[in-house]
């Protein structure tokens, strides 16, 4: 399967979680994650762990800012509807988390890259280069992976970031494109068309 599909299918999963009411919300983070657990359990351990704060963030911001039903009557209570809101987000996010986690297991550096190259092609008909917009996505995702494998501190992190950013730019990437066989171009509209009626359909229903 082209590279392209993975990409789109993770695309699709995120429109979809947003797009879905709290029961099946639950319902399918909760499958994707202990499928997650059972396959990659390490990897998405390390990823989850990464991202507490973040995770935490979302409830505490939710959960202290949204108007509702106050839990207890005092200074800094929390509402039931800001919490259950915020559980929801980090519902979503968790399982973003595992669906990218399954795709970084299917896909190197250059099966991402290729797959954004080609998700890509619509820019190229308004002036923006695509080879340059799917190099640094598909190097700042491959970065960020192996940052995380590698249990990277954060003063060996900012030591890493220095040593980039005053390179000589002589190495040279190689550009990997994969032809896409029929199936996959009929699959790839399939999803896209999907995408497109996903967004077309949550903007209708997020307009008053």
């Amino acid at each position: 399967m082209h590279p392209a599909l993975y990409l789109a299918l993770w695309f699709w999963l995120a429109l979809l979680l947003a797009s879905l009411e709290r029961h099946f919300l639950f319902l399918a983070s909760a499958s994707l994650l202990l499928l997650g657990v059972c396959l990659i359990r390490q990897r998405l351990w390390r990823a989850c762990l990464r991202m507490r704060w973040l995770l935490l963030a979302v409830v505490l911001v939710y959960g202290w800012t949204t108007p509702g039903w106050y839990l207890w009557a005092g200074l800094f209570a929390p509402t039931r509807e800001g919490l259950l809101f915020g559980i929801d987000q980090v519902l979503r996010l968790l399982a973003l988390i595992c669906g990218l986690q399954f795709l970084l297991t299917r896909l190197d550096r250059d099966g991402i890259f290729a797959g954004l190259y080609c998700l890509l092609l619509p820019l190229r008909f308004v002036g923006v280069e695509r080879e340059r917009l799917a190099v640094r996505l598909a190097l700042t995702i491959a970065f960020a992976d192996e940052l995380l494998e590698k249990q990277t501190g954060f003063q060996e992190l900012l030591g890493h970031l220095r040593v980039g950013g005053s390179g000589t730019g002589a190495d040279c990437i190689f550009i990997p494109v994969q032809p896409m066989v029929l199936r996959d171009r009929i699959l790839l509209f399939l999803l896209v068309s999907g995408m497109i009626l996903g967004v077309i359909f949550l903007g209708n229903r997020s307009w008053p």
